[in-house]
């Protein structure tokens, strides 16, 4: 429960999101409606704080949801038969492709979190290796492992 100063209503693919101040955290949070149980509309007033630092921290974020201030810098290695996929598409605004020896490339990213790509690098399985950070490779790493298991227990 929270009292919400509502700043951005934001849709994106993986749905509707509203952005604004929450008493409970003491800070801007994103909360997605379709969790949100009930509302009661209050008469509170208040000043939307600075929408546009809002705004730019969202882009910032790898799918446009998930808001903060940290900064990881995100190293991921892509084998050459996904390189021609990587290099045709714009993944994020911090972006830096660099060609690997061995056909393959090389993104890099600076992120506010590392909730909503973890799972994107994942779904490219074998042809992904995470340099860095090593906490996220360390994830990543694990997540496929149990995946194998999940396997071997047939």
């Amino acid at each position: 429960t929270t009292d919400l100063d509502p700043y951005i209503l934001d849709h994106t693919q993986s749905g509707t999101y509203v952005i604004g101040h929450s008493s409970e955290h003491g800070e801007v949070r994103v909360f997605k409606l379709d969790r949100i149980l009930d509302v009661d509309i209050t008469q509170h007033e208040f000043e939307a704080g600075d929408v546009e630092k809002v705004a730019k921290q969202l882009r910032q974020s790898w799918g446009g949801v998930v808001f903060g201030e940290a900064q990881h810098d995100v190293t991921i290695d892509f084998s050459a038969q996904v390189a021609a996929r990587i290099r045709e598409s714009y993944w994020h605004p911090s972006q830096k492709l660099e060609p690997l020896a061995d056909g393959g490339i090389r993104l890099l990213v600076s992120l506010p979190s590392l909730l909503e790509i973890t799972p994107w690098i994942r779904g490219w399985g074998p042809e992904a290796v995470v340099v860095s950070p090593p906490a996220l490779r360390e994830e990543i790493a694990s997540s496929l492992a149990q995946a194998v298991a999940n396997y071997n227990h047939a």
